[in-house]
């Protein structure tokens, strides 16, 4: 998580102008103590407050907005895939991507894929039971469903 400006420049200035220590700064600010140090050799260093970025960080995405948009929409046609079903969809268009890519692109949109539980079958005893709880409530009005 970054480290909002404002909070650099508290760091500093408590560095400046108190006898605080690294931890008490820390505490103070509500950052860890090797963020005090590290914005403190920053702003030592270059006289700036921001750090200075490395071009992009990380690793590049495996998938493409393209391929984001077509993953969402098979996830919304059919909610009932799982990622592995996706993925499959995915690689029969050409695009390779892993189970778990697949989860973190849905979830990046609030959307889920699992496998959604078994439903259990009724047995002849449910089924008789809903005949005869059917058969009982059957002349009731809608008055009475109201009352209920």
């Amino acid at each position: 998580m970054d480290i909002t400006p404002r909070k650099r420049a508290k760091v500093v200035a408590l560095n400046e102008h108190t006898s605080m220590t690294v931890r008490d700064i820390a505490t103070a600010v509500g950052v860890g103590k090797s963020s005090v140090s590290r914005i403190l050799k920053t702003y030592q260093d270059s006289g700036s407050l921001s750090p200075k970025r490395k071009g992009k960080c990380g690793r590049k995405r495996k998938t493409t907005p393209r391929t984001d948009k077509i993953l969402i929409r098979n996830s919304k046609i059919n909610p009932r895939k799982t990622s592995t079903d996706l993925r499959r969809d995915l690689l029969d268009s050409g695009i390779e991507v892993s189970t778990s890519t697949v989860r973190k692109r849905l979830l990046e949109v609030g959307r889920k894929a699992r496998k959604p539980k078994k439903k259990q079958f009724l047995t002849k005893k449910m089924m008789q039971k809903r005949l005869v709880w059917a058969k009982k409530y059957r002349s009731w009005t809608v008055d009475d469903w109201k009352k209920v």
